[in-house]
């Protein structure tokens, strides 16, 4: 071949390879540089917290710096809940205004599509009042166990959850019929929008009607079957409980020109619980600012003078259930759903349970050897702790690691070491507070625990009653041990289920927890400002009697 020749095809080769090249440049930057296009918002009136979808093209694979603008405000990084070349979904900001929604990306700026929040639609556009209900359309699925999610699918929810609530179908083996709340301390609501909620099926909860109630009243009922794969709950027995709680302040001090102070007291209330139902005030001195189904109440005394005294006594009524369950071991599920916060935890040391103490390691990594099962394992718990325990009688608390090297407690000692193995075990469990109604004259403090069964919900039991550490003519069963293992009687008041968590009301605030107390709370009291000194008085619970 000829140099000509060479020269010439070197040529065409390198023209036909700038020609690619420059075909391929021209596509990418024809298709890189392509402008975001919405075609569609749906749907184009919604409340804050509501999601929306925004259709059309070029958005990008993923979000990375790219973002929508809606009225000119840029909704934060957890607005998003997908993205992608095509589709948008989103929540309404709060307080955004109506206007244009745009995409904007590296490549540019969309066109704009008009939206408007449902909060600020006039009021000539409201619907009827009669419509203003919350109203379902669906539950998915329609048969669940406890603790399962479901989701409910419907119109005006609300934004956020703020005072609404799902209620669930509830009865008794003696006939009673009720409604029952899903927990909001349990992470029972997963995401609450106006058109979508995604809960857990609360314990104690039957096949039956679900419904929302709102501020603006109450949606039909939509029939759910719950299941009962592990086994069932029996609520009998009801007794009508009344009790007083009451609370003192005084010997106030004040610093020398002081500017102001306040205290904070967070006084128990009667826990609400599946076995412990239709909590009703009969009295009250001091109105509380507001009240927690926890099991707390808050009251704030404001700018108190020096010497000066404050008080509070309330009265109320409660019905309450004996608990009995009947569990299937082998169909006990053997993992825990880890998407669960509140299991997690029940899991973990507080400051009430050493679970990471050696003498507790030690002890329950024995009792890991025995079973895999979680039931099982929760048996062989209890046998243990009644195996190297005796009850004493003792006004203190007896913490878990003393009970185990002495081989001595009070009820506390036997609740709090139960529910610290348990929870080393990595087994779901908790400390139950409240009283024993000892006779019709009488009450006496008292601790027992519960742990959480998948597909089951929350199982009692009370190692010190089982050993006889209980009050006065308390009323026991034919085989302590055997019942408190699964059962407890309605002869007892619950305060509180596991370390209620206790918000600090000012960041400056001096908290104190009141050791042992009726109501195990994370703290009691808070004081704010120039108070030096102030005495509070717990009194102890007074039982008004059985009704």
């Amino acid at each position: 071949m000829s140099p000509t020749h060479s020269h010439a095809r070197s040529a065409i080769g390198a023209t036909v390879a700038f020609l690619i090249l420059l075909t391929t440049f021209y596509a990418l930057v024809s298709f890189t540089g392509r402008t975001p296009v919405i075609e569609n918002i749906e749907p184009k009136t919604a409340a804050p917290g509501e999601p929306i979808e925004i259709t059309g093209e070029h958005f990008g694979n993923s979000r990375g710096r790219a973002k929508v603008r809606i009225a000119g405000s840029t909704p934060t990084s957890s607005a998003y809940r997908e993205w992608s070349d095509e589709r948008i979904v989103m929540e309404v900001p709060e307080d955004v205004d109506s206007g244009l929604v745009y995409v904007e990306t590296d490549r540019g700026r969309s066109n704009g599509v008009l939206f408007a929040n449902a909060t600020h639609v006039p009021s000539d556009y409201a619907v009827e009042d009669s419509a203003a209900q919350p109203a379902v359309s669906s539950v998915t699925p329609q048969s669940a166990a406890v603790g399962d999610v479901i989701t409910i699918r419907g119109e005006r929810f609300g934004g956020n959850r703020k005072d609404s609530r799902v209620t669930f179908t509830w009865e008794s083996e003696d006939g009673d019929e009720g409604r029952i709340e899903v927990s909001g301390d349990e992470d029972g609501y997963v995401y609450w929008s106006a058109r979508e909620v995604r809960l857990r099926v609360p314990d104690g909860a039957v096949s039956g009607a679900v419904s929302i109630e709102t501020v603006r009243g109450e949606s039909q009922g939509v029939e759910v079957a719950i299941e009962h794969p592990v086994g069932r709950k029996r609520f009998t027995g009801r007794r009508s409980h009344a009790v007083a709680v009451s609370v003192s302040m005084d010997s106030v001090q004040l610093a020398e020109e002081a500017a102001g102070a306040t205290v904070f007291l967070w006084a128990p209330t009667v826990a609400r619980a599946p076995e412990q139902r239709n909590y009703q005030v009969l009295t009250e001195t001091e109105a509380p600012l507001f009240s927690r189904a926890s099991g707390v109440s808050l009251h704030r005394i404001e700018n108190p003078a020096p010497d000066s005294a404050w008080s509070m006594r309330r009265t109320a009524l409660f019905d309450r259930y004996a608990v009995e369950t009947q569990i299937e071991p082998a169909a006990v599920p053997l993992e825990y759903d880890r998407s669960a916060e509140f299991l997690r935890r029940y899991t973990e040391a507080d400051e009430l349970l050493p679970v990471d103490a050696a003498p507790v390691q030690t002890e329950a990594a024995r009792l890991l050897r025995t079973a895999r099962n979680p039931y099982v394992r929760a048996l062989r718990t209890y046998e243990r702790v009644l195996a190297v325990l005796s009850p004493i009688e003792r006004v203190g608390a007896v913490q878990p690691v003393q009970a185990l090297e002495t081989g001595a407690a009070n009820a506390y000692g036997y609740a709090a070491l139960t529910v610290s193995l348990l929870r080393a075990q990595d087994i779901a469990a908790r400390l139950v507070s409240g009283y024993l109604v000892c006779d019709p004259a009488a009450i006496e403090r008292h601790y027992w625990a519960e742990f959480y069964i998948e597909d089951f919900g929350w199982v009692p039991l009370d190692p010190a009653a089982a050993d006889g550490a209980v009050c006065g003519s308390f009323a026991m069963p034919e085989d302590p041990v055997s019942y408190y293992f699964g059962n407890t009687d309605a002869d007892r008041i619950t305060f509180s289920k596991g370390l209620i968590e206790v918000p600090r009301m000012h960041p400056e605030g001096r908290t104190r927890r009141v050791e042992t107390m009726y109501s195990l709370q994370t703290h009691h009291q808070e004081a704010v400002g120039d108070i030096t000194w102030y005495r509070v008085r717990w009194h102890d619970v007074t039982y008004l009697g059985d009704y």
